[in-house]
């Protein structure tokens, strides 16, 4: 076998050897019967699986194929080839598009490439710690398509699921991709599931934020009875959040591992304690009646998980309020002029917050065409024509005569409750601190859709630029987008101050509470349920 004298004369038959080993450590070689498909692998878990595919893997087509041999085809991870490419010859995908969001797997599944033999592969895992099951990988010949993939989640379906009548099957597009896997399943001769297996759908928690927001709730493992706390991506290597906790464990021994997570057990169940506490009995009853029908209606119709999710009602816009107190006045025979003069003010205060911004912005290095700007802006006098109490405002209109971002406009909120009673002005007061609350929803909404696509900008423009040009480029749109959040921040911070000064209730002083500056910042900690 072996020569120290002549070693490039000994035959190379190592994977051979390998083979035998690969038998001896599975219990067989010196037995009649030979071993079955998978049975040179072994993963005790088969209750959730995770489905996925590899485009990094891919193979050339042989030089010579008739001297490719097989010496283990189908006996451990991959299938066996022949019976394979019968059912992809039988097999028909219907090429369509996606009907959740743009998902890549779905609308490239066509895609060829000629001088590739394998574009990748696919396969399914132990859901629970990345066991790669027996027999169930195979190869895509373009993209990932669905009789690639239906084939291997009914070979992995095969592997010791004797008397289990449930499985978890988790993927990243499990919401296309379920919808005609039981077809595909009986038109085919080489597919083969049992009918009494039922498969709960599920898509990892990574990936459900790429899909619509109603599939969050129909398919993430948070809502799936029975599965525990799993990410459903382990096929994934998306080690970012382990490696945030492993420096702490990794000198750890078993003993000390099983106290700190039976500690960490008690802590979370006090703090559940406290929940159920707080709850009323009849709600509790109420939602475990609602969780049930919901459970058990999810197979037929996923909208019926829609039940674990946030109902949040958002508040009334400017506009909206606007309309509202328009339509409170023709019904109460009140003047519209009051509505509309306090909206203008409003406005006006809002141009005033933006000026002020790009006053401090400019300084004093500034242009001629920037000051010329800023000169136009200031022609604008907000309090001509004002003539009740100009005492009250003698000094700021002296004060400020040629910085018009900082006059002080003719509201209720300026003058104050109680001049505004002395006045008999009182009733413009809940009028005032409705259209304030409608300005203030206005920023909060336009905060959260700036800081999201600050957000979307790293992920898509400033990590993917490869050069200084568009490094510059995009850190100018960061910076575009920054400027916008500080301006609804203002605003919002302007009109919560000025509600204040109309002593609110303590509702609506919960309800606006002050904006603090990491509130302005995401968090993936936040922002993942998975993190």
């Amino acid at each position: 076998m072996t020569s120290s004298m002549f070693p490039h004369l000994v035959l190379d038959q190592y994977r051979e050897l390998m083979r035998l080993k690969t038998m001896k450590w599975h219990g067989f070689g010196h037995r009649s019967e030979i071993p079955s498909t998978g049975e040179l692998a072994l993963c005790k878990y088969t209750w959730s699986f995770v489905m996925n595919g590899n485009f990094k893997v891919e193979h050339l087509h042989p030089i010579k194929p008739f001297d490719e041999v097989w010496l283990s085809d189908g006996l451990g991870f991959i299938i066996k080839k022949n019976r394979y490419k019968m059912h992809l010859a039988e097999a028909t995908d219907t090429a369509e598009k996606s009907s959740c969001n743009n998902h890549q797997a779905v609308n490239q599944a066509n895609a060829a490439r000629h001088k590739l033999e394998s574009t990748g592969i696919g396969g399914v895992a132990c859901a629970q710690h990345g066991c790669f099951v027996p027999h169930s990988m195979v190869d895509f010949q373009k993209g990932e398509k669905q009789m690639n993939m239906d084939y291997t989640l009914c070979e992995a379906s095969q592997h010791n699921m004797e008397g289990i009548t449930r499985a978890i099957i988790f993927y990243d597009i499990n919401c296309q991709y379920n919808k005609h896997f039981r077809v595909q399943v009986d038109r085919s001769q080489f597919l083969e599931m049992s009918p009494g297996l039922t498969i709960i759908p599920g898509i990892g928690l990574w990936h459900g934020h790429g899909h619509q927001d109603s599939c969050y709730v129909w398919y993430a493992s948070n809502f799936i009875e029975g599965i525990g706390r799993i990410n459903g991506e382990i096929m994934e290597t998306l080690w970012a959040h382990l490696n945030l906790i492993s420096p702490a464990a990794q000198g750890m021994t078993l003993c000390r591992k099983f106290k700190l997570a039976r500690n960490g057990i008690l802590e979370s169940g006090k703090a559940f304690n406290r929940l159920d506490e707080a709850a009323p009995a009849h709600l509790k009853m109420e939602w475990l009646a609602r969780e049930r029908t919901a459970q058990s209606s999810r197979l037929n119709d996923p909208a019926a998980m829609d039940e674990y999710e946030i109902n949040i009602k958002k508040g009334a816009w400017t506009s909206i309020v606007s309309v509202e107190v328009q339509e409170g006045n023709a019904r109460n025979a009140a003047p519209s002029c009051r509505s509309t003069w306090i909206s203008t003010g409003l406005a006006i205060e809002e141009a005033q917050i933006a000026l002020l911004i790009e006053v401090q912005r400019i300084g004093r290095r500034s242009t001629e065409t920037q000051r010329l700007d800023i000169a136009q802006a200031m022609r604008l006098d907000i309090l001509d024509g004002l003539d009740d109490d100009q005492a009250d405002f003698t000094e700021t209109s002296d004060t400020w005569a040629n910085s018009p971002e900082l006059t002080v406009i003719l509201l209720p909120s300026n003058l104050g409750v109680d001049q505004c009673r002395h006045c008999i002005a009182e009733d413009l007061i809940p009028l005032e601190i409705s259209l304030h609350e409608g300005q203030a929803n206005d920023a909060l909404h336009n905060l959260q859709i700036h800081l999201c696509n600050k957000a979307i900008l790293f992920r898509t423009t400033v990590r993917q630029a490869k050069s200084q040009a568009l490094k510059t480029r995009a850190w100018s749109q960061v910076t575009s987008v920054q400027q916008a959040v500080s301006l609804h921040a203002s605003i919002y911070s302007k009109t919560r101050k000025q509600m204040i000064k109309l002593e609110p209730g303590q509702d609506q002083l919960q309800k606006y509470k002050p904006l603090l500056c990491e509130q302005l910042k995401i968090s993936t900690a936040v922002g993942d349920p998975n993190a």
